[in-house]
């Protein structure tokens, strides 16, 4: 073995010498055709980066990363819009998205075409129908007048079919139309929906009905103002879990009745039903499940023939002052006091 060694260790050293012996070739300077240039070829608009040197660095872990995926084309950025007139009302309708009005007096009608597939203008049923939204909010800047009106006397203003999370909030609603009670139409509609709020609104005639509820479930509704309505106040059909809180009915010219319900469940909580007339087939009939809880029911009147205020069946009537003046009886029907009711 050691032999080895010595034979390998010998063969290196002949080699290096055999090297250093033979040299090595030169290469001769004047084999370059040109210098070397040290000069700055970096174009103008190129940005010079200064590095900074970086202590630590922190690497985040996967689960930290929030990885966002690119939209599909029906896809909706949600965000408060604010709008101010009845074009950008109209292309602002949109699921997730919070409309804020500005002051004005938006005349639906001016619209007859827009993009916007949620939302149709100006159609037999309605100036302006909100179709299959979820969570949409639109509500009055604070302190603003907001007017939406339409003159088309067979068309509702507002109709909202097949939506969910829906609020309105500050806003006053009506047909433009000179004569009284000329209305076909009503106010504000609302079919196949569910989780409605509506607050601190005023909806006013002429327009047939105030509020229409078909097939809705969940609704809310306080502060709000039903007025000068031709044929009711307010329609409830196929509808529950709904709730009229501090709510006036007042000065509706209903030629049927002011509040309408048939296979419904609802609730009138402090509520002010005064100085509705011309009423030809009472002042309330509701056909399913109804309470009425500490309101103002007075200066009422019938158009003629003798009716009484309340008719129908399951309508529960507790702490409420009643007037009977001017209507044949409290009422009929399958009506129970739960008592704390003042009757004059």
């Amino acid at each position: 073995m050691k032999k080895l060694l010595y034979l390998t260790f010998f063969i290196i050293i002949m080699l290096l010498t055999i090297l250093v012996a033979c040299g090595y070739p030169e290469i001769p300077l004047s084999e370059f055709s040109e210098e070397i240039s040290y000069e700055d070829n970096t174009p103008e608009t190129e940005i010079a980066v200064e590095l900074e040197e970086v202590d630590d660095i922190l690497i985040p872990e996967a689960e930290d990363i929030d990885i966002l995926e690119e939209p599909d084309d029906n896809s909706i950025i949600s965000g408060d819009v604010f709008v101010s007139t009845p074009q950008e009302l109209f292309d602002a309708i949109a699921p997730d998205t919070y409309i804020v009005l500005k002051a004005g007096y938006y005349d639906l009608s001016t619209v007859t075409e827009t993009a916007n597939r949620y939302v149709t203008s100006m159609n037999e049923l309605a100036a302006l129908m909100i179709y299959g939204v979820n969570n949409l909010t639109l509500i009055a800047e604070p302190g603003a007048k907001v007017e939406l009106v339409t003159p088309d006397l067979f068309s509702e203003v507002l109709m909202f079919s097949h939506c969910n999370d829906i609020k309105l909030s500050g806003i006053y609603a009506g047909h433009s139309v000179t004569d009284e009670y000329q209305c076909d139409a009503g106010v504000v509609y609302f079919i196949d929906s569910t989780n409605i709020e509506i607050e601190n609104c005023w909806f006013y005639g002429s327009g047939s009905v105030g509020i229409n509820l078909i097939n809705c479930y969940n609704v809310m509704i306080s502060d709000t103002t039903i007025t000068d309505c031709s044929l009711r106040a307010v329609y409830i059909h196929s509808s529950h879990y709904v709730i009229f809180r501090n709510c006036d009915f007042i000065n509706n010219r209903a030629y049927s009745n002011v509040i309408m319900g048939f296979n419904s469940s609802a609730e009138f909580i402090n509520c002010n039903i005064t100085g509705n007339n011309n009423l030809l087939w009472g002042l309330i009939y509701f056909e399913g499940t109804a309470l009425f809880d500490g309101c103002i029911i007075k200066d009422n009147r019938l158009a003629s023939g003798r009716e009484p205020v309340f008719s129908g069946f399951d309508i529960s009537i507790r702490n409420c002052e009643i007037e009977k003046k001017g209507f044949s009886e409290y009422w009929s029907g399958n009506i129970i006091d739960l008592g704390g009711n003042v009757l004059t």
